[in-house]
């Protein structure tokens, strides 16, 4: 079942993103109306917007995201900038402005570490900016390849290794190698643009989404692989379709309960769950491997045990327009946040009862549908 647990209202445009930080319980959103806004939980299940930055962009805030150590929130816009913002109890101060992409940045990342932060754009590129412990930011790299517009970025939870997604349908994986940012792996599997992508716990695997209405889980490369080979690269092992009517525009992975979340532009959210059959892959560890040494055998084994994907919850109407992202809360409890094209913010809180759980919208424990 799904229950929504609040509806936040305050913005007067799109919400394109929201951002849960990792060390406190505040939930970070931005849109259309050039504002960012911090929410805070308060006695009695309410929530109230804690800070309104609004003197940033002169345009759209495409993403904004928390640094590992909850203390920076980097924020992206339309108007070509980068502004990191450092938060001091309920107070927020712009400590650096990162200019260098042509045009609208997309997308905003922070490594594990917090030392590294990924910027995309609309000029097809991926910018890596190295911070300092005095605030200051310094250009590591500019990654070409992307072929469109880059829409977004992400760290590998484990270590310094960094995709992107683009409007050229691919997924791309870059990696310092001898002090140089390269691309390592080009992924395309997509029909479509490739709009979001998640790690789960160790990064073993990967989901994204795509304006096809499909999502892909990917496995990674295993160690020691022979170059050349199936196993050397990331490849699919599983499809998520026929779920989402439209493009699906964001995706999450659960890093405690493992469960997969999906937003789309048919208002809806979906919530996901991996049968555990045998053979089924654990979280932090390879998959088993059968049979010979033939790799399309060893594709195809690996496909049928990672195939045990459903919908477990359904919120038909979560939103009243696109749902453009959606974010599981880092507590672990089952809360998860959600932005849409209907100006609002929401915190939902789901419990998977099995089979296709869903919920209906518009109100709390909804049920039908």
């Amino acid at each position: 079942m799904a229950e929504e647990v609040a509806a936040l209202e305050g913005h007067t445009d799109r919400v394109w993103h929201v951002s849960w930080c990792p060390t406190q319980e505040l939930l970070a959103s931005c849109g259309g109306d050039k504002t960012i806004r911090v929410w805070a939980p308060v006695p009695g299940g309410r929530w109230r917007c804690m800070a309104i930055l609004d003197d940033s962009a002169t345009r759209t805030i495409r993403a904004c995201e928390w640094s590992p150590d909850g203390r920076y929130l980097a924020a992206v816009s339309f108007d070509a900038s980068t502004h990191v913002w450092e938060r001091a109890g309920e107070e927020f101060e712009i400590v650096a402005t990162l200019e260098g992409h042509d045009n609208e940045v997309k997308c905003a990342a922070w490594s594990a570490s917090g030392t590294l932060l990924a910027t995309c754009g609309r000029d097809k590129s991926v910018w890596v900016w190295e911070a300092d412990d005095e605030n200051e930011f310094e250009c590591a790299a500019v990654l070409h390849g992307h072929e469109q517009d880059v829409k977004f970025v992400l760290w590998h939870p484990q270590r310094d290794l960094l995709v992107s997604a683009s409007y050229d349908d691919s997924i791309r994986v870059w990696e310092e190698v001898d002090d140089d940012w390269i691309c390592v792996d080009v992924l395309k599997a997509h029909a479509s643009t490739v709009w979001g992508l998640a790690f789960n716990v160790d990064g073993s695997r990967m989901v994204s989404c795509s304006d096809d209405k499909t999502m892909k889980v990917w496995v990674a490369p295993e160690p020691g692989a022979a170059e050349g080979t199936a196993e050397a690269h990331w490849r699919p092992v599983a499809q998520l379709a026929d779920y989402h009517d439209h493009t699906i525009y964001s995706v999450d992975w659960c890093a405690s309960t493992h469960l997969i979340l999906s937003g789309a532009a048919d208002n809806a959210v979906h919530v996901y769950r991996e049968a555990a059959g045998e053979g089924a892959p654990e979280e932090g560890g390879a998959a088993p491997t059968e049979g010979g040494d033939d790799a399309d055998e060893a594709a195809e084994a690996a496909a049928a045990r990672a195939a045990g994907f459903e919908s477990v919850v359904r919120i038909a109407k979560a939103h009243a327009g696109d749902v453009n992202c959606v974010r599981w809360s880092p507590a672990g409890d089952g809360i998860f946040a959600s932005a849409g094209d209907d100006h609002m913010v929401k915190v939902w809180r789901v419990r998977p009862t099995g089979g296709d759980a869903a919920a209906a919208g518009g109100g709390a424990g909804g049920a039908g549908g």
